[in-house]
């Protein structure tokens, strides 16, 4: 594990209560308003590129194991893996120089 690792570990670990009730309002869209409070908790702006690489891999690893033993046609089911969609496309939209 690399600095990067540990910072994004660390940021992940202040977040997964947050992550855990997080579902997008809209599953086809995430909300200037999305946007700006996934940005906040997760604190992206304290985070460089490689070290959202490894946040978002940890958030997809998390949301997989939350999922991991519900029926896939559960609403539960549907609601972490939209609350994944939505924070991953978050952390892809901040790292690519976007603000939020």
């Amino acid at each position: 594990m690399d600095k990067s690792d540990y910072k994004a570990l660390r940021n992940f670990f202040n977040a997964q209560d947050k992550l855990k009730v997080y579902t997008p309002k809209d599953k086809h869209i995430t909300s200037k308003e999305e946007i700006d409070y996934v940005s906040d908790f997760l604190h992206l702006e304290d985070l460089d590129v490689e070290e959202m690489r490894s946040l978002r891999n940890i958030v997809v690893l998390y949301y997989e194991e939350l999922r991991s033993e519900l029926p896939r046609n559960s609403k539960k089911w549907e609601d972490y893996w939209q609350g994944m969609m939505s924070v991953t496309a978050i952390i892809d939209h901040v790292s690519h120089g976007e603000t939020a």
